[in-house]
């Protein structure tokens, strides 16, 4: 807005949601809750999707009761030949993966689908953020994270 000198500003207050990141964000939480609403409700337990069900589920065991016992080590000698926990940077050390071993093991599933349920809004939120940082469209950077949360290897099996 170009003014004369002399001549005041008129300033136009948005509305709250005006420019604001808070609906998408809301609605992919809304959309990844929706998603796992039977696991939340106590309906049924979400254990993980189709691909690496066993494998994970395992992997998360094994790395829960390490850091209960006061074992960080990264190899497992009971599956196979051994396993290297450090093999899998995308899995350990994770933080949130800790979190489950805060919990007595009778609540391992339930917790490990919670955590699930977290890292897949967190991706979500991330996705959002860097898609909007490139493009600057709120509705563009909605959509992606939004189409990847309903992908067939994302939904709950």
């Amino acid at each position: 807005m170009i003014t004369k000198p002399g001549q005041s500003k008129t300033v136009i207050q948005p509305s709250a949601f005006q420019g604001s990141h808070l609906p998408a964000l809301i609605g992919l939480l809304a959309l990844v809750l929706g998603i796992y609403r039977r696991h939340l409700t106590g309906k049924t337990l979400f254990l993980g999707n189709f691909d690496r069900l066993n494998s994970f589920l395992y992997t998360l065991w094994l790395q829960v009761q390490g850091w209960k016992l006061g074992n960080f080590g990264g190899w497992n000698e009971t599956t196979f030949m051994g396993r290297n926990l450090y093999a899998l940077p995308f899995n350990y050390p994770n933080p949130f993966n800790y979190l489950v071993s805060l919990f007595p093991d009778s609540s391992f599933y339930l917790v490990a689908g919670l955590v699930t349920i977290a890292l897949h809004v967190l991706a979500g939120w991330c996705a959002y953020w860097f898609i909007h940082d490139i493009c600057r469209d709120r509705f563009a950077a909605c959509l992606h994270p939004a189409l990847a949360a309903y992908s067939a290897p994302a939904l709950p099996t």
